[in-house]
């Protein structure tokens, strides 16, 4: 476990947002931040306030989800104080947030089943799961297998954006 005595914590939430390139829920954020030995879930509730409140960064509401996301001041602030932070230990920190992101890829599953129905007739099932959970399993017709290899290419590279979607549009 890797102490963050160093630096505030926030500084570690805004490196956190950064570095993963896409937004993240509290949950997520939670769980990458599991290998800190001295910030618990409501540490991390009070600096994701703290960060809103100095406009660092700013909430995304996907269906009944909410996510995180640096803001531009969000990415100045972090710029000018990551500086401070020494070279080894910003070096601990980000290998740590690497095998945490790795970690956190394995137990989430974005993947295509192409299903033969008939000579030259497929389906193809889109699937995302989070760890045991399985957030979404759609079946397509596809008829024949280049289209069922176009939805299963688009699926994979779009599949967070597509879920989003269908959970709005099945929400309203």
């Amino acid at each position: 476990m890797q102490n963050t005595d160093i630096f505030d914590k926030r500084l570690l939430i805004l490196l956190l947002l950064r570095e993963s390139n896409h937004e993240l829920s509290l949950e997520q954020i939670s769980n990458l931040c599991s290998e800190f030995e001295d910030i618990t879930y409501i540490d991390i509730c009070m600096y994701i306030d703290s960060l809103k409140t100095s406009d660092y960064i700013s909430e995304i509401y996907e269906g009944n989800k909410i996510y995180y996301t640096l803001t531009p001041a969000g990415e100045e602030i972090l710029s000018e104080l990551i500086e401070l932070v020494p070279g080894i230990n910003l070096l601990n920190i980000k290998n740590i947030l690497k095998d945490s992101f790795e970690d956190y890829k394995q137990n989430y599953e974005v993947d295509t089943l192409i299903l033969p129905i008939k000579e030259d007739e497929y389906k193809v099932s889109c699937y995302i799961k989070d760890g045991n959970d399985e957030l979404i399993n759609l079946t397509i017709y596809a008829g024949d297998k280049e289209t069922a290899k176009n939805i299963s290419s688009n699926w994979k590279e779009n599949a967070d954006d597509l879920y989003g979607k269908i959970i709005e549009l099945m929400t309203n």
